[in-house]
């Protein structure tokens, strides 16, 4: 949690908070993306148990990337549509 606060440049509370949430909020990725939110997106992911077993955590949103956020999203009871950034980093952080 603290190098996704690190990298979002929020307080380092080591816990999932308001501020970590409306950063994490603000960025909603789609297929074709890149940069850092991907990269994080990609390693909670991996991190949980999501494996990227082609590209790894590249930063770029390609279908395997979108697949393994549906996979999380579908295996937490959420709507499968790989739209909710926010969702994925707080069912992560628990």
């Amino acid at each position: 949690m603290l190098a996704l606060q690190t990298a979002l440049n929020v307080s380092g509370s080591g816990e999932w908070d308001e501020e970590t949430e409306n950063a994490v909020a603000r960025n909603e990725i789609q297929q074709g993306d890149k940069g850092i939110d991907v990269r994080l997106l990609q390693w909670l992911l991996e991190a949980n148990g999501y494996a990227l077993p082609g590209y790894g955590d590249d930063g770029i949103a390609g279908a395997e990337t979108i697949k393994a956020v549906k996979e999380f999203q579908a295996d937490a009871g959420l709507k499968a549509d790989a739209s909710s950034v926010s969702t994925l980093g707080r069912r992560c952080a628990e």
